[in-house]
């Protein structure tokens, strides 16, 4: 079973105790649930929160709402509190097919899916008081009947601060072919946006040096240019060798001696 809590008048109801329950946590709006002491709902699949409902948990031991292994955490309401969503748990902003703002008065750790829908100029969002620490996965769903486009902009995420990264990006429907995530205003502006995806022209090895040509970059933008040795590491492993920017066209002819004879092999991709 689970716990629907829809009425309730004066102070918030407290739970004191772990609780096993394994069904939802429904909290309706403007209503309260406060966690003292040891209390928990470690055991609950789901932790809905309709908009103005609260989980207060400053009260805890350890003042943090830890979200388990296979936990959701869903809704527009807010966590009074430290937020820390373990891997295997998923953090959803909104409730069904309606974007929404989910908010944190303290902290947030992301260590599990973090999955946001995007509708054409509107986005889920995570507001948060205090620091963003990014990890595990963010999966983004377009909700809207436009495909995403090269230029489309969202803010997921606002914090004081922004650190760590997601290991992978996941589109649903996938983006067109050509275009790609730019990713890294996320740690400055919790904002990510759709780039045409740099593409090789050309390639010339002589000697130690490398010739590249690309094109389909952000004018004037920042590439890094990234190498490995071995295909099977994940790109969070790559090598960063060598950092520039695209012409005003959004192209590039780089020359640079940073081969190393002694490998027997290596890869390199554009990153912007």
């Amino acid at each position: 079973g689970g716990f629907y809590l829809n009425q309730y008048s004066g102070y918030p109801l407290v739970f004191a105790a772990a609780n096993p329950y394994q069904g939802i946590t429904d909290i309706r709006s403007g209503l309260t649930l406060s966690l003292i002491g040891n209390g928990s709902i470690a055991g609950s699949a789901t932790i809905s929160l309709a908009s103005s409902a609260t989980l207060l948990v400053t009260n805890r031991t350890d003042g943090t709402l830890t979200l388990a292994s296979g936990q959701t955490l869903l809704g527009g309401g807010i966590v009074n509190g430290i937020l820390a969503a373990s891997a295997g748990s998923t953090l959803s902003p909104g409730t069904g097919a309606a974007v929404g703002t989910l908010t944190v008065s303290n902290n947030a750790t992301l260590n599990g899916n973090a999955v946001f829908k995007l509708n054409n100029t509107n986005n889920d969002m995570l507001n948060v008081a205090g620091g963003i620490t990014y990890g595990g996965t963010l999966t983004l769903t377009n909700i809207s009947a436009t495909p995403l486009a090269a230029g489309s902009s969202f803010k997921l995420f606002n914090g004081v601060s922004y650190t760590g990264a997601f290991s992978s990006i996941v589109t649903t429907p996938p983006l067109a072919a050509g275009l790609a995530w730019n990713a890294k205003n996320l740690l400055t502006t919790g904002t990510i946006s759709v780039v045409k995806k740099p593409t090789f022209t050309g390639v010339h090895l002589s000697g130690t040096t490398l010739t590249i040509t690309a094109t389909n970059g952000t004018a004037g933008g920042t590439f890094v240019l990234l190498e490995t040795t071995n295909l099977t590491v994940p790109l969070s492993q790559w090598t960063a060798v060598l950092t520039n920017s695209f012409d005003g066209s959004g192209n590039l002819n780089l020359s640079t001696n940073i081969v190393n004879p002694s490998n027997a092999r290596e890869f390199y991709m554009l990153s912007q």
